[in-house]
């Protein structure tokens, strides 16, 4: 059998191995795994359903699972974390969120992240905020620390507003 354990930071190979420490201290995939259920139970768990079929309830939490994927945690356990401008940043006691795919979530998905967790969307709010004030304008589609520019338009603005309205 192989095993094998990642680490990932986008500020230094010695902040990933401190990410991997924080993260999965031991060798007990078992225990990830309990750790990680619970986890993704407790998400999916803010949303009560009743009725309809099995098939129903499962594509309705495979959605809503999708829902939580992105955007991604981007600062390390520490806090740290590399901004739009390309220079490490230090904690200040939020989580900083990366990768938000601006034309495919400024309709509904803020306002349903929003209601679902609005302590994390407030994070990632923030995050965009500071992605803008970093790199000179919101992002419209932004990966990792940069903007692809592959859009048009202003989608930040109405993720924003929808945050807000529903209480991020």
């Amino acid at each position: 059998a192989v095993h094998m354990k990642v680490g990932l930071s986008s500020v230094s190979e010695a902040a990933a191995l401190a990410n991997l420490d924080a993260e999965i201290p031991a060798w007990d995939l078992q225990a990830v795994r309990r750790q990680t259920e619970a986890a993704w139970d407790e998400y999916l768990g803010r949303v009560a359903v009743q009725g309809g079929g099995d098939s129903a309830r499962q594509s309705l939490y495979t959605a809503l699972y999708r829902v939580f994927l992105q955007p991604a945690v981007w600062s390390d356990v520490g806090g740290a974390y590399v901004g739009f401008d390309q220079q490490v940043h230090p904690p200040d006691g939020r989580v900083h969120y990366a990768n938000f795919s601006g034309w495919d979530i400024y309709r509904s998905w803020a306002a349903l992240v929003a209601l679902l967790a609005p302590a994390e969307t407030s994070d990632m709010m923030r995050s965009l905020i500071l992605s803008s004030q970093q790199g000179g304008a919101l992002p419209r589609w932004a990966f990792g620390t940069s903007e692809t520019g592959i859009m048009v338009g202003d989608p930040a603005d109405a993720i924003l507003a929808h945050a807000w309205a529903f209480g991020a």
